[in-house]
């Protein structure tokens, strides 16, 4: 294994201890030097910022609502299919939990059968 030389290592350290200081100080301005009016103009920045997106997704929504109502009978035939998945699903979900009592008890008679209980072997 290649060992660093000293002066390279403190050298590396030294910059990789400048790079982390500069990301800090560039993402967390000092606290003196946020005024109340630059505060308030951050604010107003944020607030337009959430507006904006505010009506962006209720443009957005608008369409998705009309687009559901021009499908019409599409929209029908979704709830329809739906449905059938939900029925399909419980039946499902109820077949394997039969499947896995029915397992417990097998496994359960395998082992009385081991341990000498003949009448469970059957």
């Amino acid at each position: 294994m290649r060992r660093v030389p000293l002066p390279l290592a403190g050298l590396l350290a030294a910059s990789g201890l400048f790079a982390s200081l500069a990301a800090f100080f560039a993402c967390a301005p000092v606290a003196q030097a946020k005024t109340e009016e630059w505060l308030q103009r951050d604010r107003e920045v944020i607030r337009q910022q959430n507006l904006r997106e505010l009506a962006r997704v209720q443009e957005r929504d608008a369409q998705y609502a009309a687009q559901s109502r021009a499908n019409g009978g599409r929209n029908a035939d979704y709830a329809r299919r739906r449905s059938d998945y939900d029925r399909d699903m419980r039946h499902y979900q109820e077949q394997q939990r039969r499947y896995y009592e029915r397992l417990a008890e097998w496994r359960e008679d395998v082992a009385q059968c081991r341990s000498g209980n003949w009448s469970a072997c059957d």
